[in-house]
């Protein structure tokens, strides 16, 4: 018997059959490499498999797929797995699925080998919305992995630090929603038991790595409630509770404790976390004439991150606080008036609502006053990274002032801006600027700098730039994001020194 017997037609009615025996998948090869030139696999593969599809003149083709496939002496190896490859002894895959173009129905979908099992059954429409996505029943979804046989087959895929080996962990997930007299219900957990391990000849333990479990419902307006999330773990403690209008949260966080663990059994490339968060609180109440208010607050103490390139963030205490008010009708979120701050010794920063957002969900109405002062570089190394700061630019200075409102649509629109830093230095994208005053001002009345969230494109449009040296206008410029991480630069600006 041939070890594969394949047949196929293409146009009517389009279908395909696998048939394999002991089929060697190294045989593949030359054809991976077209489509994926840095993976390897190989592995005996056996089993039936039937598919038939239908063309669709947008979007995917409808089809239908069924049959059992297991390989056995498996091997494969790709980048993002590490340095050694994922070798299995067996695997096996069950697969009966439907796609109408639309609706994905799985009635079965288990993958089981030598680390544990994955399934996921129900119906899935792709065409919907997150919120829609909740309102879906039937789904569920487990899993069960055995983390010391995962750390032995793929430790490059856990990052486990070299000399590090795992004999004991498991973590267990399950998921599932359903149709009840009160809404659409979801329920479900993530456990993590007790890690012991052996590092560098040294025995280690986690007793209390991870628990979450939830259950919770969505509303006829779409909107979710929570009847219950709680998030235990030896580094943290987290509640929550409530309907959008009536709502409760706490947690307590020790980075510390986190660190600790994650430093003796993963190579983090020199990330390291130190901090505590104590009754980080977050509380919602509904108005008597309708509507909510919303107050939030926390101080986080001692946090520092660094890497190995130094130190991120380094700030003794950091203070956070929000306060909010709106309504909620139809599923639609309002917020009137709010203030959300941070803290951190001398360096602050503040956001002010001016006009209301309409729908908290879109963000695509509203304008807000936003004030900062304090030392540039460490605002750099706390949001850096989040707004896609370049590594290769450095910054340096003291905010003495920095105003401006910032209104919300397609894009976020800057205008009434000023910034004024002493000892100002900036090195980056071919500049060199050593200044000890330095202010930058949009021009009134149509100056504005602009952002787009699809592109990343910063635009700037009649800006005045002063300094004890030069001083200039910016009639265009425009900062384009690269795919190597940097910005091209293109615009008109006049410069008299």
């Amino acid at each position: 018997m041939s070890p594969v017997t394949a047949e196929g037609q293409i146009g009517g009615e389009n279908k395909a059959t696998l048939d394999a025996n002991e089929f060697d998948l190294s045989a593949l090869a030359p054809a991976l490499r077209h489509f994926a030139p840095d993976v390897a696999a190989g592995g005996k593969l056996r089993g039936k498999f039937a598919a038939s599809w239908s063309p669709a003149e947008q979007g995917l083709p409808a089809f239908t797929a069924d049959g059992e496939l297991h390989i056995s002496q498996m091997v494969l190896s790709a980048p993002a797995l590490g340095d050694r490859p994922v070798q299995l002894a067996s695997a096996a895959m069950p697969l009966s699925a439907t796609f109408d173009g639309k609706v994905l129905k799985v009635a079965r979908w288990n993958v089981t080998c030598d680390v544990g099992t994955l399934g996921f059954a129900g119906e899935y429409d792709t065409t919907a919305t997150p919120e829609t996505l909740l309102n879906q029943t039937g789904l569920s979804f487990d899993a069960d992995i055995d983390l010391a046989k995962l750390g032995r087959v793929a430790p490059g895929l856990l990052r486990l630090k070299p000399g590090t080996e795992l004999t004991r962990g498991r973590v267990t997930a399950t998921m599932a929603s359903r149709k009840a007299a009160q809404g659409v219900t979801w329920s479900g957990s993530v456990l993590a038991s007790k890690v012991e391990g052996v590092q560098g000849g040294r025995a280690v333990s986690w007793d209390q790595p991870l628990s979450v479990t939830f259950a919770g419902r969505v509303r006829a307006d779409g909107l979710p409630v929570f009847d219950d999330l709680v998030v235990q773990s030896d580094f943290i403690g987290a509640r929550a509770a409530g309907e959008p209008e009536n709502f409760d949260a706490i947690a307590n966080v020790n980075l510390d404790v986190l660190s600790r663990h994650l430093e003796e059994l993963l190579d983090l490339n020199g990330l390291k976390l130190q901090g505590e968060g104590k009754n980080l609180l977050v509380k919602v109440r509904s108005k008597s004439g309708g509507g909510y208010t919303l107050t939030a607050d926390g101080t986080v103490r001692n946090l520092v991150v660094r890497d190995n390139s130094g130190v991120l963030v380094s700030d003794p205490s950091l203070v956070l606080s929000a306060t909010a008010e709106g309504d909620i009708k139809g599923g639609t979120i309002r917020i009137d008036t709010g203030r959300a701050g941070v803290t951190a010794g001398t360096d602050v920063f503040t956001v002010t609502l001016l006009e209301p957002i309409a729908d908290a969900k879109a963000l695509r109405s509203g304008k807000a006053a936003v004030a900062f002062s304090g030392d540039l570089d460490r605002w750099r190394g706390r949001v850096g990274r989040l707004a896609g700061w370049p590594k290769d630019w450095a910054i340096a200075g003291t905010v003495a002032e920095a105003n401006a409102t910032v209104s919300l649509g397609d894009a976020l629109t800057v205008e009434k801006a000023k910034v004024v830093v002493h000892n100002a230095q900036f090195r980056g994208c071919g500049l060199a600027v050593d200044e000890q005053f330095l202010q930058v001002n949009t021009a009134e009345p149509n100056g504005r700098i602009t952002l787009d969230p699809k592109t990343g494109t910063v635009g700037l449009a009649l800006c005045e730039v002063r300094s004890e040296t030069v001083s200039g206008a910016v009639a265009k410029f425009d900062l384009t994001p690269n795919p190597n991480g940097g910005y091209g630069m293109a615009g008109k600006a006049n410069v008299v020194a």
